[in-house]
């Protein structure tokens, strides 16, 4: 209905109450920890630049 496997989920597992499980595609994960990669740079980079 909302073509979410079109998207860049794989699977989803909704099978515990309290969370819902969601598996990427090869290339979404690939985008995904490349994303993960930058955004720690970046958060290191503003903590040596603003110590607290």
């Amino acid at each position: 209905e909302n073509g979410l496997l079109s998207r860049d989920i794989a699977a989803v597992d909704m099978r515990l109450a309290d969370r819902i499980v969601i598996k990427l595609t090869p290339d979404a994960l690939v985008r995904r920890n490349a994303a993960l990669k930058e955004r720690e740079k970046i958060f290191k980079r503003s903590r040596k630049d603003d110590p607290v």
